[in-house]
């Protein structure tokens, strides 16, 4: 996943602020898919 991200800070006088890419890796998993199967038919 590429985005882009904006950020800012105010604190009394003084203000921060950062800008730029993010790269994210993402992982999907699926769990217990014998007994997903099970319940489809059931329904």
């Amino acid at each position: 996943m590429l985005n882009f991200r904006y950020y800012s800070e105010v604190s009394g006088d003084d203000k921060y602020s950062s800008f730029g890419p993010t790269l994210g890796i993402g992982v999907q998993a699926y769990l217990l898919r014998k007994k997903a199967k099970v319940i489809k038919v059931g329904l």
